[in-house]
């Protein structure tokens, strides 16, 4: 037989509430031999009883989810000669505990996942990357558009007609305009032809 101890110390020993050690009790997941005594002064067997629960509780309630986190790893397990009340564990009961174990683990993820989205920290990637060369594709356009305009201001401030000034740009500009479009997976078009409004200027 192990340590005797009330339900009460029982319960703050394994991180619980009295009352779920009460609860284990009436489900049986704590019976037989671990309980020593009846009524309001029951008291347990504090190592038959972590044995029987390490047998008896699913994994989620093991690793502490929905609010618990019980603690039965410092506790050592009864001596070869104690006898506990619980099923020896075999494969089929093991794969299954297993298979528990990574549905808990599945659903914790899961979780974490939605509360990260909740606070604005998670985003999809696919959904950031389109919005992203979106933009630069519409950077680019403005680029494009603007280009007449610039050759405009060089026309007027260096004295040389504005085509030739548009012309001019657009070979410095159509090589970066390439390697990006290219880099970014986006339509790599060449700017705009001079139009007729950029003529005229070198009337």
């Amino acid at each position: 037989m192990g340590e005797i101890v009330s339900k009460a110390d029982f319960a703050r020993s394994r991180g619980v509430s009295r009352a779920r050690v009460s609860q284990w009790i009436s489900e049986g997941k704590i019976a037989g031999r671990a309980l020593v005594g009846e009524g309001r002064n029951q008291r347990i067997d504090a190592a038959v009883a972590t044995a029987q629960l390490l047998n008896t509780l699913d994994f989620s309630q093991r690793l502490g989810l929905n609010g618990l986190s019980t603690r039965l790893g410092d506790t050592p397990a009864p001596q070869p000669n104690s006898t506990v009340d619980a099923p020896a564990n075999d494969p089929a009961d093991m794969q299954m505990k297993t298979e528990k174990l990574r549905q808990a683990q599945l659903q914790t993820r899961r979780l974490e996942d939605e509360d990260l989205a909740r606070r604005g920290l998670f985003a999809d990637a696919a959904q950031v990357r389109a919005s992203r060369e979106w933009a630069i594709a519409e950077l680019l356009k403005v680029f494009d558009g603007a280009l007449a305009e610039f050759a405009s201001a060089l026309s007027a401030s260096f004295q040389i007609p504005a085509r030739e000034a548009e012309r001019e740009l657009e070979k410095a500009y159509a090589p970066m305009r390439a390697r990006l479009a290219a880099s970014r997976g986006i339509p790599s078009a060449s700017p705009p032809a001079p139009d007729a409004d950029s003529r005229k200027l070198d009337a």
